[in-house]
């Protein structure tokens, strides 16, 4: 029997948690030129996720910048959120912001994944037992100043997985990818962005793909 979809999904659980910070107040209000109390600033204050810091298993190196993790897909609908990428710290993130397209049938990789066996799905779902995916597939990342490039895109429930953990699976999922002589694929694991991820998806895929409806928004 086909499959109704590309990608690979399953439903959502968790909520995400957010914490609001703003810079820190230098003393007397008046000579920082901060505003009374009852006057609306200019801007908002930006809401960001702050992770926690943890002590690193070997081989694992630190974490990417937090500017990396929250801006590397751009200021888009529900801020879908960088975890891990498979060639980091190897290639440095050129600051740009990236969008999200389908990937098109010729690439070797998509080829692959149309296999009505599945095989390499199943590999992959295998590299992923201990992760709380609720999505991956090939699609294309990069910014309108960069070509884009072939990329397995897996997407995790929010809060449910930490930077060491995230990077271990792209490596992981890369190693089963290099098993096939995909070698110009890169992982990257990004933290559920809620509908826009459901959204985008149809948009490529097709109303008949069987993706769950967000249940956070």
């Amino acid at each position: 029997m086909p499959r109704k979809a590309q990608g690979i999904a399953r439903p959502l659980t968790n909520l995400t948690e957010e914490v609001e910070i703003g810079d820190s107040l230098p003393n007397g209000s008046e000579r920082a030129g901060i505003p009374p109390p009852d006057t609306e600033p200019e801007t908002s204050i930006r809401t960001v996720r702050v992770p926690e810091i943890q002590a690193l298993p070997a081989g694992v190196p630190p974490c990417p910048t937090a500017l990396e993790t929250e801006d590397y897909y751009g200021l888009w609908r529900n801020k879908p959120r960088l975890l891990a990428r498979s060639n980091y710290p190897e290639d440095q993130w050129s600051g740009l912001c990236n969008d999200w397209s389908r990937a098109e049938d010729s690439h070797p990789f998509r080829r692959l994944w149309s296999d009505p066996e599945g095989i390499i799905q199943k590999e992959l779902a295998g590299a992923l037992e201990y992760t709380k995916w609720t999505y991956f597939e090939p699609c294309r990342i990069g910014s309108a100043q960069q070509e884009s490039q072939v990329k397995l895109l897996v997407v995790v429930e929010a809060e449910s997985t930490t930077w060491s953990h995230a990077w271990v699976v792209a490596r992981m999922c890369r190693d089963i990818l290099r098993g096939y002589d995909i070698t110009d694929v890169e992982v990257e694991v990004q933290e559920c962005a809620g509908c826009w991820v459901i959204t985008r998806i149809r948009e490529s895929v097709g109303p008949e793909a069987t993706v769950q409806d967000c249940p956070f928004c």
